[in-house]
């Protein structure tokens, strides 16, 4: 099973608390950077992956699907919480056409693969575990293939849900939670 929830349980309890003690920097094991490059080394990077100390192959990775609808600072709370959890997080440039590029080219690295997306934009790739668009009110689920079951997912995927909901600052999270939690584990050809 990969890392990849290691301390998910602190994190949740940080975010509670508007985010107390999540500040990392290198030296703390806070995610190596990487920019993205296209195969035309003459154009601008697809984004930047983040991936914190430990993290190796068959770990999981989260992407940032590209869009001008995050609301200010969510993409840095998100990506800052899900590699404190331990997950790679690649953080997208627009144009939103890139997503399933980039998608298919990181499916090999990762053990579970999720696509992000702010309210209203509901991303949709091949060959992730699951997208969700999070919708401050209901987050819009799209199951995607099952993971190995060593990956834990039914366990796992609520853990993401509840670390999601504590990033999003919600006022009543339960409904939320519990909504994404009943969409992560509803995988398309899960037994």
């Amino acid at each position: 099973m990969g890392r990849w929830w290691r301390g998910v349980a602190a994190m949740v309890a940080a975010l509670a608390l508007g985010g107390a003690g999540l500040a990392q920097d290198a030296a703390d094991g806070f995610p190596l950077d990487e920019p993205l490059w296209p195969a035309d080394a003459a154009a601008t990077p697809l984004g930047i992956a983040m991936r914190p100390a430990g993290w190796q192959a068959g770990d999981a990775m989260v992407v940032l699907a590209p869009s001008t609808a995050w609301p200010p600072g969510l993409r840095d709370r998100l990506a800052q919480a899900l590699s404190g959890a331990g997950a790679a997080v690649v953080d997208l440039n627009p144009p939103f056409a890139r997503l399933q590029a980039v998608v298919a080219a990181l499916r090999g690295d990762a053990g579970v693969l999720v696509v992000l997306g702010p309210e209203g934009v509901a991303p949709v790739a091949e060959g992730v575990t699951v997208s969700i668009a999070l919708d401050m009110a209901r987050p819009l689920v799209r199951p995607g293939a099952p993971p190995p079951s060593s990956e834990a997912w039914p366990v796992r995927g609520r853990m993401l849900c509840d670390l999601l909901a504590a990033t999003l600052r919600l006022e009543a999270p339960e409904a939320w939670v519990a909504h994404c939690a009943a969409g992560v584990v509803a995988l398309r050809g899960a037994e």
